[in-house]
């Protein structure tokens, strides 16, 4: 009986190559059976499509966080210069020092004035002291701010002038705050009703009428410039009068001291 061999094919080079390109192909592959070219470009433009929205997100945010930052830092300027425009403007301690003022402060919470002491009040207000201002009075007290400025100052625009009866509890504010150099605590209200404030012309020129006989304190307030242009200071004046009949006064300056 005679056996048959039969031979094994040895696969050339070439076959082998083929063979594993093909393998290795369907491995890397991940498209599903089936798909078309068209599937394939549908979900190619779908990727695309959120990238490039990813990135106009993206691109949307950081242009809003610049545009942020220099409003921010726009407004920031702007608040500087508004403290730096109140320090030179006409603002001072208002009639009796009622209003002990803050010290304004920047964005860095830095102060730019620097405030003087507060003195307590230790004077009570009386009523009875009052009394004989509590009436409609038909005097007037007139005088020139500007004819008091130093010399080569500029009159300023802006002034602020008033009355203010003498009396114990108006003799502390006289002399820790208006001739002084203190702040003063806040003023009792009753007080308030009783000072008077003048008109002021061009020219630093002042009325106050209406007034009733009595001794008062006279006092005025403005932020002077040495000269045109320059960065103003704030000044007081001031004077003690009996006033029994229409009166033109010179007022002489408090603060700062001469």
């Amino acid at each position: 009986m005679i056996k048959k061999t039969t031979s094994k094919k040895t696969p050339t080079k070439s076959e082998d190559v083929s063979t594993n390109a093909t393998e290795s192909s369907k491995k890397l592959t991940f498209w599903p059976a089936g798909t078309t070219r068209e599937d394939k470009v549908s979900l190619f433009s779908f990727c695309l499509g959120m990238v490039v929205m990813t990135c106009f997100f993206v691109l949307d945010l950081q242009i809003r966080d610049y545009i942020y930052k220099q409003d921010s830092t726009k407004n920031v300027k702007v608040l500087t210069r508004q403290l730096q425009a109140e320090r030179r403007a006409h603002r001072h301690i208002p009639i009796c020092g009622c209003n002990q003022p803050r010290c304004p402060k920047a964005h860095i919470n830095k102060p730019i004035l620097k405030c003087p002491p507060v003195w307590q009040r230790q004077a009570i207000f009386n009523p009875t002291e009052y009394a004989p201002y509590d009436v409609q009075g038909t005097l007037t007290i007139s005088g020139n701010i500007c004819s008091s400025l130093p010399k080569g100052a500029v009159c300023p625009e802006k002034i602020e002038v008033f009355v203010n009866p003498k009396t114990s509890y108006s003799d502390e504010w006289w002399t820790k705050h208006w001739t002084g150099t203190h702040g003063i605590s806040k003023v009792d209200e009753r007080a308030l009703k009783y000072n008077k404030q003048g008109t002021v012309q061009a020219g630093g020129q002042f009325t106050i009428t209406d007034l009733p006989a009595g001794t008062y304190y006279v006092g005025a307030a403005a932020c002077v410039s040495v000269a045109q242009g320059k960065t103003c200071r704030n000044m007081r004046w001031g004077t003690q009068l009996s006033l029994d009949k229409n009166t033109e006064i010179s007022l002489k300056q408090v603060f700062p001291k001469k």
